[in-house]
């Protein structure tokens, strides 16, 4: 499940949450509502567990084009 929110300065903010099985979808979906939450507290608008795939699309496209507000850095990136 992917959520994409829009803020009012326009900034985008996503979360994800994959199924399991024996899983509720509606725990899929609470769990993704709080990734997102709890993403925005951070200040960031990626989700922790994406944040090295943002910065290596970053490095490989044309230079002084991507941003990207991240919050702080998980254990991966």
């Amino acid at each position: 499940l992917s959520l994409l929110t829009e803020s009012t300065t326009s900034a985008l903010h996503c979360a994800e949450a994959v199924s399991r099985p024996g899983v509720a979808p509606e725990e899929i979906a609470l769990e993704a509502t709080r990734a997102l939450l709890s993403e925005a507290r951070r200040g960031g608008c990626v989700d922790r567990h994406h944040q090295s795939l943002i910065l290596l699309m970053m490095v490989l496209g044309s230079e002084d084009v991507g941003k990207c507000r991240m919050g702080e850095p998980s254990e991966r990136t």
